[in-house]
């Protein structure tokens, strides 16, 4: 029988890290050899059990989870490490795969799905696989847009998101909007190139004076109509910096 995989759980939910021990008890290939209900303990506990993988939640005392991440990268520690949260943030996402996560899970989750991406991290070794969750490029779009205040009943907002994932599968578009971008949104929506640049420059001046000024003003740098709106070509740029900040690298 191969050595099981051995497994410190650092969670500062006590029920949940008993159930796990308990069903993992019963299970042969995966051993829980530690409990942490804080991230410095959770370090210590690294060090001196020496597990295979590192089951991580992000929110805990003294220390939470990403600081436990940023001191195992610190250290070079080649420790393979599940984060499992109930905050499921696209930002967050990214950041703690940046620091070396293998997989990110959401509470609430089933034990079994836990296992499978257990056996899923070590199956996939020295593959070249990543296991960042996918996300609906077209849902994040949507959102943004959303939360700028631009109206879902302009012609504009379809087209913008359009435009932001067509110049994320290829990012030369934006720099001919007119000849190759405008064009190419018409034929998916049945509209010239003109429509489509008259309708987006509609939207944007729509939304810098009625939209959310607080969020124009984070993400744009300026929400007064006065002071200038961003082009229409600047605007799906910054939108597609955005969604590729994001996203998950891979797909």
């Amino acid at each position: 029988m191969s050595k099981p995989i051995e497994v410190v759980i650092a969670d500062d939910n006590e029920n949940l890290c008993n159930e796990l021990e308990e069903y993992y008890e019963a299970r042969s290939d995966i051993k829980i050899v530690g409990k942490a209900g804080d991230g410095k303990t959770a370090l210590n506990l690294v060090e001196i059990c020496k597990p295979d993988l590192l089951l991580l939640d992000i929110i805990m005392p003294i220390l939470d989870g990403i600081s436990v991440l940023y001191q195992l990268k610190e250290i070079n520690s080649e420790l393979k490490t599940i984060v499992i949260t109930a905050f499921g943030q696209e930002h967050i996402v990214s950041r703690v795969a940046d620091l070396g996560a293998a997989y990110y899970l959401i509470k609430p989750f089933e034990f079994s799905v836990l296992t499978k991406r257990i056996k899923d991290v070590f199956a996939a070794e020295n593959e070249a696989i990543c296991y960042r969750p996918k996300f609906d490029v077209d849902s994040l779009v949507r959102q943004l847009l959303d939360t700028f205040g631009i109206s879902s009943n302009l012609k504009g907002y379809s087209y913008i998101n359009t435009a932001v994932s067509l110049v994320l599968n290829n990012r030369r578009l934006i720099h001919s909007v007119t000849k190759h971008l405008y064009p190419e949104i018409g034929k998916q929506h049945g509209a010239t190139g003109v429509q489509v640049e008259r309708s987006i420059r509609h939207a944007i001046e729509n939304t810098w004076l009625n939209g959310d000024p607080e969020m124009l003003e984070k993400y744009f740098g300026s929400s007064n109509p006065e002071m200038g709106r961003p082009s229409n070509a600047s605007f799906i740029s910054r939108l597609t910096e955005i969604i590729s900040k994001e996203r998950p690298f891979c797909s």
